[in-house]
């Protein structure tokens, strides 16, 4: 599927905007909209794929 049948194609300078917009205003651990841009959820899950990587016990109950 074409993930931006109903989105325009962003010049690389509105990508840069769009996914800067991501870091100043999505909250890892908050749904990521499916009507969001493509750019935007993409940033957002490699955000949330960051963390992870970071600390793969995050957000799991830890009975230790």
């Amino acid at each position: 599927m074409n993930e931006y049948k109903f989105f325009r194609k962003l010049t690389p300078e509105e990508e840069q905007k769009f996914r800067d917009w991501a870091h100043r205003n999505y909250v890892i651990g908050d749904p990521v909209e499916p009507t969001w841009h493509p750019v935007i959820v993409d940033e957002c899950q490699a955000m949330i794929s960051g963390l992870i990587k970071k600390d793969p016990t995050r957000g799991m109950d830890s009975k230790e």
